[in-house]
């Protein structure tokens, strides 16, 4: 069996078996070698990069056309579940790595390096996704629930098989 899921077998010697073996519990996948950490820190980058890169672009524009006294600037409807959606993303994030770090006895013993991939291939899936939305969108996309007006109903990209807005 794998040194990570049981202890060092004991010896024939009676002096080796009497020492105590330390076993390290089970790490995350992206801390046990050079590789995975190396994907999953790339997978984590195009994501977060991306977001943060369009927080910043959002904002620039925001401030041009507000400048620009621009009729047609989203009206905010969100009633607070921006903060809530950004502290839940955070804790999630965190608390998961906090999690098994703190509790691998609940780490997922099976098919680990294929659990890890998958879980890689849905996040990019995912960030391409929402690329694709926002591109859909247009000069509709705003990070926070809002109407601009005159804003028609989009049909096109992924809202052909759901509404926006």
């Amino acid at each position: 069996m794998r040194a990570d899921l049981t202890p060092t077998p004991p010896s024939c010697n009676e002096h080796e078996s009497s020492k105590k073996v330390k076993t390290w519990p089970m790490r995350p996948l992206p801390l046990t070698s050079l590789l995975y950490g190396a994907i999953w820190l790339i997978a984590f980058l195009i994501w977060f990069v991306s977001e943060t890169g369009g927080i910043v672009v959002e904002a620039i524009t925001t401030l041009h056309r507000h400048l620009q006294h621009d009729a047609t600037m989203p009206v905010s409807r969100d009633r607070g579940s921006a903060i809530v959606f950004a502290v839940a993303h955070g804790i999630g994030i965190w608390g998961a790595w906090v999690m098994a770090l703190l509790l691998p006895a609940a780490t997922i013993r099976w098919q680990r390096p294929l659990l890890f991939t998958i879980g890689i291939a849905l996040m990019l899936v995912g960030v391409a996704l929402r690329w694709y939305a926002i591109r859909a969108l247009g000069r509709y996309f705003t990070r926070h629930v809002a109407i601009t007006p005159g804003q028609e109903v989009v049909t096109t990209g992924p809202y052909r098989y759901v509404r926006h807005p």
